[in-house]
């Protein structure tokens, strides 16, 4: 189990680092060819959040994106071998998983949600600490940065909103996620016994087993 959790780590991690190679390459070459009216209206801000935040949120996506791509075809094996070791026991524990999945929805809406709503007030307080250094000198003289200040702390306190409701999603969906295994041993060992046959040590360990093996691509 070891061996297999390192290697899949590996190969995410080594994906992620020349999917975010290729995506700074793309950005920096789009950089290069704007047009003067294109560099004219692009604030720095932005094109800074691009670089710093944005594509390393688009790696952490593409991270979930490999581990989401993995778990079909290892769930496809594994459950052909449970049906195997307890029938038609299996799909009530697919059953299970179905529900936890459905649970799941809402937190990954809220995700999606406040990542939308987050990037745009990272912007917006990007290009406020841009044009506050950048004019810092007649923001002194006449007093102004105290307010200035203020507007981009309110734009921060927004942006740290956003990230608390997403990261308050994320440990749902690590919780629920975490049970997957639970439920579905304890959905296969009721139906089990339900439809009349021994839970012996040779149908339980052997399932405990495989599913402990498929939670490591889960």
């Amino acid at each position: 189990d070891t061996f297999l959790r390192v290697f899949q780590n590996r190969l995410r991690q080594e994906s992620a680092m020349l999917a975010q190679g290729a995506l700074n390459s793309l950005l920096y070459n789009k950089t290069l060819m704007l047009s003067p009216q294109a560099k004219a209206t692009t604030e720095g801000g932005k094109v800074n959040s691009l670089f710093v935040s944005d594509s390393a949120t688009a790696i952490n996506v593409w991270e979930y994106a490999f581990n989401l791509a993995m778990v079909p075809i290892v769930l496809a094996v594994g459950f052909y071998l449970l049906y195997g070791m307890v029938g038609s026991a299996m799909f009530y524990g697919l059953a299970g998983i179905g529900i936890m999945l459905c649970l799941i929805v809402c937190p990954l809406a809220s995700i999606a949600k406040n990542f939308k709503a987050l990037l745009k007030q990272r912007d917006s307080r990007v290009s406020l600490q841009k044009e506050f250094f950048e004019n810092i000198k007649v923001l002194k003289m006449y007093a102004w940065d105290v307010r200035f200040e203020k507007r981009i702390l309110e734009t921060r306190s927004t942006e740290l909103a956003h990230l608390a409701a997403i990261n308050y999603a994320g440990i749902q969906i690590i919780a629920l996620m975490g049970s997957f295994d639970n439920v579905l041993i304890l959905s296969i060992i009721i139906s089990y016994i339900g439809q009349g046959n021994s839970l012996t040590a040779e149908v339980i360990f052997p399932v405990i087993s495989l599913v402990s093996f498929l939670k490591i691509f889960a």
